[in-house]
Parts: C-alpha cells; structure tokens; sequence
C-alpha cells in the first residue's frame, strides 16, 4: 500500500527544495481537485453552481473542485479501467457496493489515511465521527477513507398508510413482531379486500432476525449478530429463520394478504387502492415523510427491530484519496471543506437559491419543478448534517439520524471488511442462483420443493467455500482484536 503520510512528506520536501519565496508561491498557490461521484450532474444552470462554488474554495481554502459525474450503472467499469490505468485523479465514491472499497484497497488505490493526517488536515471531520464509525472503516487496522456521515445503521421497519390505521383502529405501538404485523394485515383485508396491501423483503428483514451480512447485500455469508463470542459465519438461506420467513409469506399469499400480481392470472390493473401500500424496509429517520411526498398520501413507520451498526453500514458511502494524486493534501483539505462547509455542500447538492429551489424556513427548501440543477446526492458526499431539509421532512432530522446512529448496538465485526477477491466464481455463480429463485421465494409464491431447489443450487454454485474463506478471515481478524 502507498502510504499517504510517506507521499505528503515527499510533496513537502519538494517545496523545501525551491527558493524561500517560491515556496511561500507554492503554498499559497490555488490547487485543483478531481473529484469522481457515480451520478450525472444536470440542470441548465450547472456551470454557474460550479462557478459559484469554485469561488468560494479558490477565496477561502486556495482550492478548485473539477467534480466529475458517471452514470451509475458505468461508474464501476468506469473507476476499474481508470485505476487499472493508474490515471490520475484525486478523489472518488466508494464502497462495498460501487467502487469496492476492500477490493480498491486490496489493489494499491487509495492512500492509507494515519490518525495524524486526519486531524492535521481535516481535523474537523475526524473529530465529527465516533470511534465506532472510524474503527468500521478500518481494513487490516488501516483507514483508506473518510466515511459519509449519514444512516449508518440497519434495524427493520414498518411503513403504513396512516388511513390504514385510522380505519382498523390500530395502533403502531402494538406492532412489534410479523405475527403482530400479520394481525394488522388482517384487520385491513377486511376492509380493503382487494388491495396489494404489503411488500416486504427478506434483506430488509434480516435486522429482525439479528442478521446481518458480511459483505454485500442478498450474497450468502452474515453472522448473528446479538451473539457473544467469536463471530460464526452462516449461510443465511440455510437457516430455520429463513425458513419459517419464506412459510410465513406463502401463508400470507394463501390467505389473500399480500400480492398476487406477480401471477400470470393475477388481474393486476383491477386491484384496489394503491398499489403495496404498506412497506416493510429498513428504518430511515425521515423516511415516513419521503414517502408521504412521493406517494401523495400520508405515510407513518416504526422500527420493530434491533439496531446494529456494521461495518458495511458505514461502508455504504465513503470518500477515498487516489493513489495517483499528485496533491493527497489538497484533496484531503477538499474533503474538510465538503465536511465543514455547508454553503459549498448545499451548492453541490441543491445549486442556487431562489433560481433551483427556494426556502421555506431557515435549513429547509422546495425545490423547483424547471430543468434546473441536480447536483450530487447530500449522503454521496461529506455530512448529511451540513444539508438542507426538504419541507415535509422533520425539523429534527439530523438529531434524530445521530440518536440512531449512536445508539444502535455495534456489530461484533465492526470493523472488519472481507476481502473476496479470490471467491470471484463462487459469487458469480451464487448470484446467478439468487437472481433465479430469491424473488419468487420472497414473494411467496414459490414452494418448498423450490426452497429446496434454491438451497441445492447455492450449494452447487459454491456457497460453502464462501462461507469457509470468510470465517478463515474473520477468525485471522479476531485473534488479531
């Protein structure tokens, strides 16, 4: 691995090496930024945010952003040629989802980030994070990247209409299991007999069984996470737990509660209402009122789970430093500025007051309907805490996604990130199985000779040598705790 503190001392003996005023020209010296995010940035008015941006880090930080967006669905094939090519760029979305961020590491891409580089040149956003959040970065005890403050924690959650609730005379507070949320299903059939009333989904529910994956979301491989000890890697779809959910969700299918429209027969355009009304998902603080804007109708949610914070919960969105950098430093300060500086964050993100939305209060906003622009999701990028609100959202928001984050029990391999270079076909192949079966399974309309069919398959694909290969390295990584 490069080491960043190595580079950075290099770049400064560089500077010692020129006369006494050319250094101080050096160093004051604007430096530009290339900064990578796998979405497009769009609008009419995009240079003018950019330009207004630009005015600000050149004034306050001698610094110049040149933020480059890709298509997501290339953002992958995009980041791999660049960096097989050792093209150089100073920063660049990661993850354990897009741009692996174990694999990125794994192949020299990022700067390691020392203790001492993080509070001398983005003292502020080092600060900002718990040590748990810094600990689940962590990859053989090294950081090679800066966490996106955001959601950071899983735990399962039931969103309803609140027209729902009103009718059945129900209470959120009462539904704190699936055979609670089964009675309340039950209690809506009666009055909306026809309607597609829930959607719900193994992944989302693996919180309420204390499961959590290991690496990727739906690949075979998660621990019990509740469990003392050391951590016992598992086939979640070779478990009683997954068994008694699919069984619950053929009972749901037979007794009419849920969906059929999956169905060759199912008459879906005849269905009542609106279509899944009632979502079980992960929990989201805001996310009742997200929904209620997209749905235009008023949607309320409680969390019926535990809350576990894992390192692929924070994993989920990170910012690293290339390798090839000419100028880590720079880009190190970059990244202080998007943690700090909420007028160039909310430029990024929402673009210009008044011409691509306007304010409704002092930290929330409308924006407008017009092609104007569309810059970098607020959770792609530094803290979601320098960002403004929407205008349906909670007032309290950030205050409530920090009281999530903080108190939700820590995974037992916190900090622990699998390296699955070398299960490359394995996990192909699993993913091919999966893709074939998991939906019908999870809908309910499969049976349990398809169960068994699934789980043969995931077996043939190489499911064992998987789950093998991550317990070797989580038990490599415990003894080393």
């Amino acid at each position: 691995m490069k080491k960043f503190t190595k580079t950075l001392a290099g770049i400064l003996a560089g500077l010692t090496m020129l006369s006494g005023c050319g250094t101080e020209q050096a160093t004051e010296g604007v430096e530009t930024v290339t900064w990578y995010v796998p979405m497009l940035i769009t609008g009419n008015g995009k240079q003018e945010v950019l330009d207004k941006v630009n005015d600000i880090l050149e004034t306050k930080y001698n610094l110049k952003l040149d933020l480059i967006g890709i298509d997501s669905g290339n953002y992958n094939n995009k980041m791999q040629v660049m960096n097989a090519g050792q093209e150089e760029y100073d920063l660049a979305f990661t993850s354990h989802w897009k741009n692996s961020y174990s694999t990125n590491v794994s192949n020299g891409v990022f700067y390691e980030l020392t203790e001492e580089d993080l509070k001398k040149y983005a003292p502020k956003t080092y600060e900002s994070m718990s040590d748990n959040v810094w600990k689940a970065v962590k990859i053989d005890g090294k950081i090679y990247a800066v966490p996106n403050w955001q959601i950071q924690t899983r735990a399962a959650c039931i969103y309803t209409p609140k027209e729902f609730l009103d009718e059945t005379g129900e209470s959120l507070e009462n539904i704190k299991t699936l055979d609670d949320i089964t009675g309340y299903l039950r209690k809506v059939q009666a009055i909306h007999p026809n309607c597609n009333k829930i959607k719900a989904m193994w992944t989302q529910l693996m919180p309420y069984y204390n499961m959590i994956e290991i690496y990727e979301e739906k690949m075979p491989g998660a621990i019990v996470f509740n469990k003392e000890g050391k951590p016992e890697v598992i086939n979640q779809y070779d478990t009683q737990e997954f068994t008694d959910y699919i069984d619950l969700r053929q009972d749901w299918v037979a007794e009419g509660l849920c969906t059929d429209k999956y169905l060759p027969d199912s008459n879906a355009d005849k269905k009542e209402i609106k279509e899944e009304p009632i979502w079980v998902h992960v929990y989201s603080p805001g996310g009742d009122a997200i929904l209620s804007q997209s749905r235009g109708y008023e949607m309320v949610f409680k969390q019926f789970s535990n809350a576990v914070m894992s390192s692929t919960g924070v994993t989920a969105a990170l910012t690293g430093i290339s390798a090839t950098s000419k100028n880590p430093t720079a880009a190190l300060k970059m990244i202080e500025v998007i943690n700090t500086d909420a007028e160039v964050h909310n430029l990024l993100s929402y673009g210009i007051e008044g011409v691509d939305y306007v304010k409704t209060s002092e930290n929330q906003i409308e924006r407008k309907e017009e092609k104007t622009f569309r810059g970098v999701d607020n959770w792609m990028m530094g803290t979601i805490a320098n960002t403004y609100l929407l205008s349906n959202q909670s007032p309290t928001l950030i205050e409530e996604t920090k009281a999530f984050n903080d108190e939700a029990m820590p995974s037992p391999l916190l900090g622990f990130n699998a390296n699955v270079d070398n299960l490359t076909l394995e996990i192909s192949n699993c993913k091919t199985v999966i893709n074939e079966y998991l939906e019908m399974l999870d809908l309910g309309l499969s049976d349990d000779a398809k169960l068994a069919e699934f789980r043969a398959k995931l077996d043939e694909a190489g499911v064992d040598k998987i789950v093998s290969e991550l317990q070797s390295q989580i038990d490599e990584w415990y003894a080393a705790q």
